[in-house]
């Protein structure tokens, strides 16, 4: 794996800044959750698609692994749909505050998953977050029930981000993100019928979207999306998963501020919520320098 340079690092970020845009767009849209990744999903599937049969070079399909990009691809849908739940359920701070657990998550399973090492630095990293987390739960119960969706979501964000790390050794990461988004789209279909049947959908029928929710999901699909995930994909092959999702920790911070640009009071928290996330932010910063220590001793 070759090491991240300056430009590695600049486009993490970049796609961090839309990442954190996401929860903005689904709190401004007037489609549940569900609906929402229905037509995300599909308008990337379809675009990914169009630009891989397009290029001059490389394959349509991976050569192998099947199944894993499944997997991935229905674990997108879902990490997408509780994302947004939790968004439009309790409010962007809340719902990016929850995903920042992702690190700890992958600290616990990339060692199991993969032949990786465990590492101590890394649970200790997690850990801090994870207290930064508690902090942020205890601010305002009142939100505990988005907070706990967006825990779920990052749980399923940490399981395909390890899988796509090692998906992208052997295939392209426009040809893995087509797929993916092909298989998250048939996810969000059949999650449809089933979330009705739990009382959690009103209608089978998937709404059609207003002209002002049709410029959020171009937005998700093309720029969040086709751009945003096929570059972190990319940028797989040269970070680690717990690096790459300790890094996207900061989209609560971008998030949060896109959040009280747009919603003003509405996204004002307690002193207690930014404390807790003044420690993720310290795991974010610490993590570099204590892995470059570590790589010295």
């Amino acid at each position: 794996m070759s090491k991240p340079v300056l430009k590695d690092y600049l486009l993490l970020h970049l796609c961090i800044i839309f990442w954190g845009f996401t929860s903005v767009l689904g709190v401004l849209s007037s489609l549940q959750a569900p609906y929402l990744v229905v037509f995300r999903t599909g308008i990337s599937f379809l675009t990914l698609f169009i630009l891989l049969k397009f290029r001059k070079s490389g394959p349509l399909f991976p050569t192998r692994s099947w199944g894993v990009i499944a997997a991935a691809g229905f674990l997108t849908a879902f990490h997408w749909t509780t994302f947004f739940a939790s968004a439009q359920l309790s409010n962007v701070s809340t719902c990016l505050a929850g995903m920042s657990t992702t690190a700890l998550w992958t600290s616990l399973l990339e060692p199991l998953m993969t032949k990786k090492k465990f590492s101590w630095t890394e649970l200790v990293l997690a850990a801090l977050v994870s207290v930064g987390l508690v902090l942020i739960y205890q601010s305002d119960l009142s939100m505990a029930y988005g907070l706990s969706i967006s825990i779920v979501s990052a749980i399923a964000c940490s399981i395909f981000s390890i899988l796509n790390r090692n998906l992208v050794q052997h295939s392209g990461p426009m040809v893995i993100t087509t797929w993916e988004m092909g298989f998250a789209f048939l996810g969000s279909l059949v999650a449809i019928p089933v979330l009705f049947s739990m009382g959690s959908v009103p209608q089978i029928a998937i709404p059609m979207p207003t002209a002002g929710d049709w410029l959020n999901i171009l937005f998700l699909a093309w720029v969040c999306t086709v751009f945003a995930y096929t570059m972190s994909v990319e940028l797989m092959k040269k970070f680690t998963a717990f690096a790459m999702n300790l890094t996207v920790n900061l989209e609560p911070v971008y998030g949060i501020f896109l959040g009280l640009l747009i919603f003003g009071q509405e996204e004002k928290m307690q002193p207690l919520f930014y404390v807790g996330l003044s420690l993720i932010l310290g795991g974010v910063f610490a993590f570099p320098l204590l892995e470059k220590a570590q790589k010295k001793t």
